[in-house]
């Protein structure tokens, strides 16, 4: 049957959208016609077909291989045996004549296959790769290199038996990918543009496929293979191999995406994780210390020896071997610190530090052209961007900045000869900066010699140079806040706050460091402003016991600091304020309802440019700063009306924006509710009336803020018990019960909603003790209802039997009668049980309880304290009147009883005691420690009287008001059974 495909995809892609819908249902129609997927295959390879409809029936059919191809257990596969059979019998060839668009769908579904099928039903397409591998055909030899290398990233972080079918295809075909390899260099020399082009994708397919295998815990019969020693002469062949003047020629990004340079640095990738797993002592397994000692001897210093190579080439003009790839200077950075940390490669390192650090380090820290344009046309940018990059691993200044500061580390440099070296470049840049008669060369150096002095701070700081370092400061770094580059006035405001903590011996010079900060908060250039707002926090401590020196510039410091939230908000800005507010206390009331009105207003503007998808990421940034401060102004405050006053600005906030689609924000909205909560005394109407919001919220992210839900819900339950029994008619515990209800059941977005949830049940319990008798039967309900779906997560079935111990500890009496009654007789139905007699329910429960607790898996000390007090309610009630099978019963549960109280005993309170019955002591612990002790056949107490005794006293000594509670919940009501036990002399 033929198929308009051409037409339907052509509809796919139409600017008319109901046109588009049109053609997809009628795709989805066709899909269930025979043979539609055989078709769809067929055409998207036939060249004569337009290229853009083909590339749209390509994504298509990865989509629907993504989604259908897999056998679910309430979904069948969309794609029948035969559609399969054929696609599967027709990828490779497909692969082969397919134009790169179609190709990279082709590998794409391909992945896909491989997680639902591989490596069990794939045989015959793994056995016909191997034949394309060593067919001699270059174009089938690169599309075998794309179905491995497929593989590979199907199971590159995967482990143990997972992982093993994956090595074992990676070592059948690992001979034959080197042989591919070493004949595709000895072609390089002489070959055609196109035929450069094949070697250079082929050889980074095969880099990408021995990286992959990297990630692995590698066999020996890799590592000890000669097959390693060729891969590394073969990979550091690549790293040394000149490029063509037509890469060299490229700009600096065009280089990047070329497939050489590509290559380079999926190379130094494996080299990177090889001397992190092998050549870092702390990183060896045992099996492999024999390989790690000869990669260190051998391997790991023909490499070093190539990466320095390397390097030194990069600083020259015509770089024919890196080309300026910044990523390659970048790993070859992260490489040489992995060696220095290797004693066996760490001096061939150090003897390389003279000519790398002001040849190849310093020039990395320089301000650039890429500085100079976000500087001048994006500050904020430029910010955020100097932001992200410390948190970059593989960013190329932080790279640079983590070797120097590994260089100068004292376990490296023992003898500070090479911070001696660092400040004697240093100190020669500052001089050359003032000789040279090139002004732009000369503040550039500047710049490298300031920043080079911030990274070794912390190394001077704890070295024989602290006592200098105040000179450097006077010296070095306040002379250039009056530098007309407003590059190197943010500079000297970041090295400020790296030297915080020197020792300051003329009070003067601290004085005159803060005054710079001050002034430089209203400098014209933002990112000036921006580290003279960050650095200021770490002045600020030594206004603590003075804060009247900082008042006069209070109202300025706040200004600037919130213009700084407003405009980028990160982090430091905001704890630069937070510690502010903090040391100002009492000052800061005057100013606190005015900023925080300001910080709402900041948090407005930047949601709404953050809805229109102007500059994202500090929009949010300096939303949620704004909000934190809040926060931080609150906890400052000590004065309940303003607090209140603050509030009062806060709820309608609130209310407003926690209802719309805020969902990056709701964790912070939590957290601001948390701090009203818990600040706020007596709680307004209001208070408790954002207790609907914090619902809405759960319904539409309970994934993502459910734990954050629960700590404000508990102030609610300490501060507000009347006003949620009370108000609307018990309006309020409803919506509590409400949220209990919603996160245990098994509908509940995980198993993390549902502990949460089952922590607020027990809090409800516990601090409504006695006022909520009538929601008692909802709470057993709520507990019954989820234990009775037999969730296998332990700490799940500990909580959800801690509902019902709390539930008997705070009225025994009530829930034995719910658990007896005729509607429980959904407990046997779940349990597969038959009709219950009178206390059966009860018994199943107990039984199920007692194996949690004798495999001991009451964890928390709150989970041990609320079953024993649980089990001892059950003792305060009349004996007489309890059901028949719960009365059998009561040995068992007293033993778990004196179980969980051997968990609070101080082991040498009862040592005195040894030989009175040394016996009877070590039978009953044996029985209890036991892991065969059952509740079948229970010990009688009686016959352990003096261990149990003892066990009782050490317990009570250790926590005598827990213990003092279970005393008075036995003598209440049955002190004569308890005198039996215990109390008798």
């Amino acid at each position: 049957m033929g198929y308009p495909f051409e037409k339907i995809f052509n509809g796919t892609l139409s600017i008319n959208r109901s046109v588009q819908i049109q053609s997809e249902e009628e795709l989805l129609l066709r899909e269930k016609e025979k043979n539609f997927f055989q078709s769809l295959f067929d055409f998207m390879l036939i060249e004569e077909n337009g290229l853009e409809v083909r590339q749209a029936a390509s994504i298509y059919l990865k989509n629907r291989i993504r989604s259908g191809w897999r056998e679910q257990k309430k979904k069948q596969s969309i794609f029948d045996e035969e559609a399969k059979h054929y696609i599967l019998s027709n990828f490779l060839k497909a692969l082969l004549i397919a134009v790169p668009l179609i190709r990279s769908q082709l590998t794409e579904s391909l992945l896909y296959i491989f997680y639902s099928e591989f490596p069990k039903g794939l045989p015959d397409l793994v056995e016909e790769t191997f034949q394309f591998l060593t067919s001699q055909n270059i174009d089938k030899i690169f599309t075998a290199l794309i179905v491995i290398k497929t593989i590979g990233k199907r199971f590159k972080f995967l482990n143990g038996e997972q992982n093993k079918c994956w090595l074992d295809i990676f070592h059948l075909v690992l001979p034959e990918i080197l042989v591919i390899l070493k004949e595709l260099l000895q072609e390089q020399n002489n070959s055609s543009n196109e035929q450069d082009l094949i070697s250079s994708n082929c050889s980074y397919l095969i880099s990408k496929i021995v990286w992959f295998s990297s990630q692995l815990d590698l066999p020996y019969s890799f590592l000890d293979d000669d097959l390693f020693s060729t891969l590394i002469d073969l990979f550091l062949g690549i790293l040394s191999r000149p490029l063509s003047e037509e890469y060299v020629s490229l700009d600096i990004h065009e280089i990047e995406t070329t497939k050489w340079i590509k290559t380079k640095r999926r190379i130094l990738h494996f080299f990177i994780k090889m001397v992190y797993k092998y050549g870092t002592p702390s990183q060896v397994k045992e099996k492999h210390i024999k390989f790690s000692s000869q990669f260190q001897s051998v391997s790991g210093k023909e490499i070093l020896s190539s990466v320095l190579k390397l390097l030194a080439n990069y600083s020259k003009e015509n770089d024919n071997l890196n080309c300026k790839s910044q990523r390659i200077l970048q790993l070859q950075l992260i490489y040489l610190e992995y060696s220095l940390k290797n004693e066996k490669l760490n001096s061939l390192v150090v003897q390389s530090y003279e000519w790398l650090l002001p040849e190849i380090l310093l020039p990395v820290l320089k301000f650039n052209e890429d500085d100079q344009y976000f500087w001048e046309n994006e500050p904020s940018q430029y910010l955020l961007q100097e932001e992200q990059e410390e948190d970059t691993t593989w960013a190329i200044r932080p790279a640079a900045k983590s070797l120097i500061k590994t260089m100068v580390d004292p376990a490296y440099d023992p003898d500070s000869n090479l911070i001696t070296f660092t400040l004697q470049i240093i100190s020669e840049n500052f001089e050359g900066s003032s000789k040279n008669s090139d002004e732009g060369e000369s503040i550039l150096n500047k710049d490298g010699a300031l920043s080079l002095l911030g990274i070794i701070s912390d190394e001077l700081l704890n070295s024989k140079f602290d006592e200098e370092l105040e000179t450097v400061v006077v010296e070095h770094i306040f002379p250039e806040f009056e530098s007309k580059y407003g590059f190197i006035r943010a500079r000297c405001c970041w090295l400020l706050s790296k030297f915080a903590d020197i020792p300051w011996k003329d009070e003067n010079n601290l004085k005159m460091a803060i005054k710079f900060l001050f002034h430089s908060l209203e400098d014209e250039e933002l990112p000036v402003r921006s580290h003279s707002g960050a650095s200021l926090q770490y002045y600020l401590k030594y206004f603590k016991n003075d804060f009247q020196q900082i008042e006069e510039n209070l109202t300025q410091i706040i200004t600037s600091l919130l213009d700084l939230i407003n405009l980028v908000g990160l982090p430091d800005h905001v704890s630069s304020l937070s510690k502010l507010i903090k040391y100002a206390q009492g000052s800061i009331i005057p100013h606190a309802i005015t900023l925080t009105k300001m910080l709402l207003e900041t948090f407005t503007n930047a949601i709404i440019n953050d809805k229109d998808n102007l500059e994202t990421e500090y929009h949010y940034s300096s939303a949620k700063a704004s909000l934190k401060t809040i926060e931080t102004i609150m906890e400052a405050l000590d004065q309940q009306e303003a607090i209140l006053e603050i509030c009062k600005i806060l709820f309608p906030f609130l209310s407003t924006y926690m209802v719309m689609e805020n969902a990056e924000y709701i964790e912070h909205f939590l957290r601001l509710i948390n701090t009203i909560t818990y600040c706020l005394e007596d709680y307004p109407i209001e208070v408790i009336e954002l207790l609907e919001n914090i619902y809405v919220s759960f319904n539409k992210y309970a994934a993502d803020c459910f734990s954050s839900i629960i700590e404000p819900l508990s102030h609610y339950l300490e501060k507000a018990q009347s006003a949620l029994i009370e108000l609307d008619n018990g309006k309020y515990m409803g919506i509590l019960i409400s949220f209990c209800k919603d996160a245990i059941s098994e509908n509940a977005f995980n198993e993390e909603t549902n502990l949460e949830g089952c922590k607020l049940c027990h809090l409800i319990i516990q601090y409504f003790n006695g006022k909520i008798d009538s929601h008692i039967p909802t709470f057993l309900q709520i507990a019954i209802k989820r234990i009775t779906t037999f969730p296998e997560y332990v700490p799940l079935q500990v909580l959800l039997h801690g509902i019902i111990a709390n539930c008997y500890y705070y009225n025994p009496l009530l829930t034995l009668t719910i658990l007896e009654a005729p509607t429980n007789e959904k407990i046997s139905e779940k349990m597969g049980t038959q009709a219950l007699q009178s206390g059966e329910s009860a018994v199943l429960l107990f039984s199920n309880w007692f194996e949690l607790i004798r495999f001991n898996k009451l964890r928390s000390s709150q989970s041990k304290k609320v079953a024993i007090l649980a089990l001892a309610s059950i003792f305060s009630l009349d004996l007489g009147k309890l059901p028949n099978l719960l009365l059998e019963f009561l040995p068992e549960i007293f033993n778990c009883l004196i179980w969980l109280l051997h968990f609070y005993r101080n082991p040498d309170a009862y040592l005195l005691d040894l030989n009175e019955d040394e016996e009877a002591k070590f039978e009953y612990e044996n029985d209890l420690a036991n892991e065969e002790f059952t509740l079948d056949s229970p010990i009688k107490p009686i016959k352990h009287e003096k261990y149990v005794k003892n066990v009782f006293l050490s317990a009570k000594e250790n926590n005598l008001e827990f213990i003092q509670e279970l005393e008075n919940l036995l003598e209440e009501g049955n002190k004569s059974f308890w005198d039996s036990i215990v109390n008798n002399n």
